[in-house]
């Protein structure tokens, strides 16, 4: 926490919530998400870009069909929380939420992306490449929302949308090696693995 400055702008911030449910209409869960007002920011003051690539559809549906036509294996991955990975490299100060101890004067100075900023996104798209570069997978020029390397000379891609991944191998102790990689840079949960028959 912080003293609020005299000469910046802060942002709200709010509690979301939601409940989840199972196929029979029965609750599963219950889901908090704290998120910031990023509507209250100014561009070129708060942050400069937003944009983060993504797999494009036609992408997805090529590596599909190449993982039909090889017997690839495909496996999905959801990072939890995966914009909170992300380092911000503007200053920004949020409003303290509402239940948490602060004096009237004082606000946060955000280290990390939240849920809500403009440039949360972008971000976690920088933090996940670097991730990836440093488990030495390159980023296709074509698609900038996959990423291969090449493993005991097998093809391994990864497609990224946002903080979901598809992971597609011939080697499944390869997509297993790469998900215990994944799982020690991010917590992510893994997701079912897709039959492609």
């Amino acid at each position: 926490m912080v003293l609020t400055p005299i000469s910046q702008k802060v942002v709200g911030c709010k509690w979301v919530f939601k409940t989840k449910l199972d196929l029979e209409g029965q609750v599963k869960w219950y889901k908090a998400r704290f998120v910031a007002q990023g509507f209250s920011q100014i561009p070129r003051v708060d942050f400069d870009e937003t944009f983060a690539p993504v797999t494009r559809h036609q992408t997805l549906q090529m590596l599909l069909a190449l993982a039909n036509w090889h017997d690839w294996h495909v496996h999905q991955m959801d990072v939890k929380s995966a914009f909170l990975n992300g380092e911000l490299d503007t200053e920004i100060f949020m409003k303290i939420p509402p239940g948490a101890k602060g004096q009237n004067e004082e606000v946060w100075l955000l280290h990390k992306a939240l849920y809500g900023l403009k440039q949360a996104s972008r971000e976690w798209y920088h933090r996940l490449k670097g991730q990836l570069e440093g488990l030495g997978f390159r980023r296709s020029n074509a698609d900038h929302g996959v990423f291969t390397k090449i493993i005991m000379e097998k093809l391994f891609v990864i497609a990224v949308y946002v903080d979901d991944f598809l992971l597609f191998s011939g080697s499944i102790d390869d997509i297993k090696a790469v998900k215990l990689d994944l799982k020690k840079c991010f917590c992510c949960e893994n997701g079912d693995w897709f039959a492609l028959e």
